[in-house]
């Protein structure tokens, strides 16, 4: 058959990560740098300073690097603590696209104890709503994905 084209396994994970990355990145509001400073009220060279630090990360898109909103808290204009508690178990080679994904997606454990939420907002099954609700929880969560994925 000429127009039947196979793709390889590996071309067909990567087209269906691209795929998911693109959902994610829709439901998350991401800022520039410029407006990670603004917000923080401080200049860019101390943004890039915090990445360096490890307390906030970025995701790589076709704009520039660009900051998941949901590390600050723009009425104290501040960096969630939580996050650099998430950043310092993560893996050096985990990306910052990756740990969007740990924060963006549905997680079945959140549902324990949370299903009224969920069925209203199912960003609630997102680990990203237990920022500043519950941290710890998010911590131990994050925790047990990185040992999953040794396991597994």
């Amino acid at each position: 058959m000429a127009g039947n084209i196979q793709i390889s396994p590996h071309e067909r994970r990567a087209q269906t990560r691209a795929a998911l990355d693109a959902r994610v990145l829709e439901r998350c509001e991401l800022l520039s740098p410029e407006g990670v400073a603004e917000l923080l009220d401080v200049d860019s060279e101390a943004v890039s300073q915090l990445e360096a630090d490890g307390k906030i990360f970025c995701v790589q898109t076709e704009e520039g690097p660009r900051y998941p909103a949901f590390q600050f808290d723009a009425d104290k204009r501040v960096v969630r603590p939580v996050i650099s508690r998430v950043l310092d178990l993560a893996p050096h080679d985990m990306t910052g696209r990756d740990l969007l994904r740990f924060f963006m997606m549905t997680d079945a454990d959140l549902a324990d104890g949370y299903e009224a939420e969920i069925a209203l907002d199912p960003r609630q099954g997102y680990p990203v709503s237990l920022i500043g609700r519950d941290d710890d929880r998010l911590v131990g969560l994050f925790r047990a994905r990185l040992m999953n994925a040794v396991e597994g």
